[in-house]
């Protein structure tokens, strides 16, 4: 008799999709898959020299010394507060009762206009308060507008035991000006939608999982300065047996498409098997066994295609259930169990389908997740592979929505970036488990070789800086969720190896300690609209929750960040040559050993500066003749020093005609500040290299006029510099020096 659940087949078959799917796959027209890889490439802090409103400098002297702050570049808002050291200053003595809520509420009431809060109560909705094993309690508020929900508009408050306010941090959409009522139906945008989907999917059949009105800022996904606020219907269109499954925002107002963001990024384990052409568990076809559910035997190779990729993908996922439980205490990717999203599949349940080769068309070869399961084509069930796809899993339902929905980073731009790297250092972190080495290599056993690499970004033709000209700044890709999450990744790699980078050295801190400050990082701090900067802010908070602030640990897991420039604005907004905040700092505009005739502007790339022992500004201009030491440290005790003097230097006769006979001759009077003569005596000038005879030599104060005659008679056009030495005894004191100016005379 055969065995009832070797009948069991799963309810759905898989249809092929029609090839203009597969072309529009192939061209990138769009169509973005939160997968595995794609073929196609295409401090901001209160600490640094960032152009910050004057609410900002009242910030910086609110919260002292051993405090910090971040200030999104576009927005010129605050996107984290830390106290780093000590507690925020917070006024509760009015309140009644403490609670995690009730202090939240009152920093928000103090500090919400930083981050361009105005009215607290009016404009955020707290969604979610939840105590971590360090009891520590986090405190999520979702951004609104008129009661409508802002996409990826959050902030979470983080508070001590004690209930006092650690950090906080979050994005929202700035000034938003927008009408609330929609020209556009919700029927017909769900419309618009589905014709959308029919053009790109070549069927009509969809679900309509959630349809939301919604404020979608283009400025808080894209991270770019000037981003219009839309109203917009949020459609959620969802199909299973193709694999499909997409948020298309329609524009409330013109009924247009504003953006499309794919939904597809992971224990009773159901591994599907699709080879037939259709996906079946635990299936008894000519004597094979198709499928492998919890606890069934080996299934073996796949009679028609060799592989054992169902007995594959099933032990990997074991295997992560087991590394994520030993690791971070967390049962299943949902923390249930499993990583079903308990509607279309139950929470207990690790769904994953092998073979999607043979029941969709367009998709392979790839792997991904979407909301509640895994898939991959044939071949594809290797380490790394299947420790990425579960990792988006962890990542969706660790970050919740501004409503409190599992959601995830979204997956686009810079947030889409760290949604793939998350999910390649966890298949990294498999395989070391697993393992017991890595090779820091994404894909290496997969038949096309590796198609990214953590320690070595651009061997590969990746970015392994946020300044990089690789960066990927188009549309295609998601943003570049695959190209760019090679940023996030190599800080990784130097935190957990170390190495020498963009001028930076950094010591490793081992492959434990980056696992755990990782995870802390995305799974507490993070939010679903979080660009690079949060990231860089997220991780130095985990280590300094975990390790302590100040620690050696926490001072490389700050240098591996900085060496990768993620806490700088980045190759897309402009920033294409900014030196890394941990690399010896650069001076430029004045040089060691060289006396300026004219006022000088000293620049440098990032630290702080002291000038003859006081505080210094980069690009504060020197107008005033003396001996000037200019040192700029950075954060870890490297500095660079120019010494140099400035001794202003005019003449009353800056231009001369060109004459051709040679006997043409011309007084020039030339004002030498700084420096005292009161005779000719010992006083030599030259222009250009050529001699002169002095006529007078007087003293003015602290400066000295000198008068010459020039015979510049057939001298050939263009500028001459201007140099003065002397050498004379004034009572029982010898004065010995030059001065010099470039281009003080020019004959035309």
């Amino acid at each position: 008799m055969k065995n009832k659940k070797e009948e069991t087949k799963i309810k759905f078959k898989f249809p092929f999709l029609s090839l203009a799917f597969f072309a529009l796959v192939v061209l990138g027209l769009g169509i973005v898959f939160q997968t595995f890889f794609i073929r196609e490439k295409g401090k901001v802090s209160g600490q640094q020299d960032q152009k910050i409103g004057a609410d900002l400098l009242s910030l910086a002297e609110k919260l002292g010394r051993d405090t910090g702050y971040f200030v999104d570049p576009n927005t010129g808002r605050a996107t984290f507060i830390s106290a780093e050291r000590k507690e925020l200053s917070l006024s509760v003595s009015k309140l009644e009762k403490l609670s995690p809520q009730k202090v939240s509420q009152q920093f928000l009431r103090e500090y919400g206009a930083y981050f361009g809060v105005q009215k607290p109560e009016k404009e955020l909705k707290m969604v979610r308060e939840s105590e971590d094993k360090m009891k520590m309690t986090h405190v999520v508020y979702g951004q609104r507008y008129k009661k409508i929900p802002v996409f990826g508009g959050e902030i979470q408050i983080h508070l001590d035991k004690n209930l006092s306010v650690a950090s906080a941090n979050g994005r929202i959409a700035p000034d938003i000006k927008v009408s609330v009522r929609p020209k556009i139906s919700q029927e017909k945008a769900e419309k618009k939608a589905r014709k959308l989907w029919k053009d790109q999917f070549d069927t009509e059949e969809a679900e309509t999982l959630s349809t939301e009105k919604m404020i979608f800022s283009k400025e808080l996904v894209e991270n770019k300065k000037g981003g219009r606020n839309y109203l917009v219907w949020k459609i959620e269109l969802f199909k299973k047996d193709i694999f499909q499954h997409e948020f298309y925002f329609i524009n409330a107002r013109n009924g247009k498409l504003l953006r499309q963001i794919t939904g597809r990024q992971t224990l009773n384990r159901r591994i599907g098997d699709c080879s037939l052409g259709s996906c079946v568990l635990d299936y008894l076809f000519l004597g094979y066994t198709y499928g492998r559910s919890e606890g069934q035997p080996v299934r073996g190779a796949n009679p028609w295609y060799g592989g054992t990729d169902v007995d594959d993908l099933y032990n990997l996922t074991g295997s992560m259930n087991s590394f994520i439980s030993t690791r971070f205490s967390l049962n299943g990717g949902n923390n249930q169990g499993g990583i079903g999203d308990g509607t279309n599949s139950a929470y207990t349940n690790t769904d994953g389908f092998t073979y999607i080769d043979y029941s969709s068309v367009g998709i392979c070869p790839n792997a991904f997740f979407d909301d509640y399961y895994i898939a991959f084509c044939q071949g594809y069930e290797t380490t790394d592979i299947v420790g990425h796809e579960y990792g988006h899993a962890i990542n969706f339902f660790s970050v919740l929505d501004g409503s409190g929905n599992p959601s995830g980073l979204i997956y686009a731009n810079e947030s889409g970036a760290l949604n793939e790297s998350h999910s390649d250092v966890m298949g990294e972190a498999l395989e070391y488990y697993r393992n017991g080495s890595s090779d820091w290599l994404i894909g290496e056993d997969l038949p096309g070789g590796a198609s990214r690499s953590m320690s070595d970004p651009a061997s590969l033709g990746y970015p392994d800086r946020f300044n990089s000209s690789s960066l990927y700044c188009g549309t295609s890709d998601g943003g570049g969720v695959h190209t760019n999450s090679s940023v996030p990744n190599h800080a990784a790699y130097l935190m957990a190896a170390g190495g020498s980078f963009n001028g930076c050295s950094i010591s490793a801190i081992g492959r434990e300690k980056e696992k755990k400050i990782a995870y802390r990082a995305y799974n507490v701090y993070m939010t679903t609209s979080s660009n690079f900067n949060s990231a860089y802010n997220a991780f130095n908070s985990a280590c300094n929750d975990l390790y302590g602030a100040g620690s050696s640990d926490c001072t490389q897991v700050k240098k591996a960040l900085q060496a990768v420039q993620m806490d700088k604005s980045g190759y897309c907004n402009g920033d294409a040559g900014s030196v890394s905040s941990c690399a010896a700092p650069v001076i430029s505009g004045v040089e060691s050993g060289v006396t300026y005739s004219s006022s000088v502007t000293p620049t440098f790339s990032h630290g702080t500066a002291t000038l003859n022992g006081a505080s210094f500004s980069s690009g504060t201009a020197i107008s005033t003749n003396g001996d000037y030491t200019l040192v700029v440290s950075n954060d870890y005790g490297e500095s660079a020093t120019a010494q140099f003097t400035v001794r202003l230097i005019s003449t009353d006769t800056p231009t001369l005609a060109y004459n051709k006979k040679k006997s043409a001759k011309k007084r020039i009077n030339i004002i030498v500040s700084g420096v005292s003569l009161s005779k000719k005596k010992g006083v030599k000038v030259r222009f250009g290299g050529r001699k002169t005879t002095i006529a007078r030599v007087r003293k003015l104060g602290d400066s000295t006029l000198v008068s010459v005659n020039v015979k510049y008679g057939k001298w050939p056009t263009g500028s001459y510099d201007f140099s003065l030495t002397y050498n004379q005894k004034i009572k029982k004191t010898r004065l010995t020096g030059n001065a010099s100016a470039s281009g003080l005379l020019t004959i035309q």
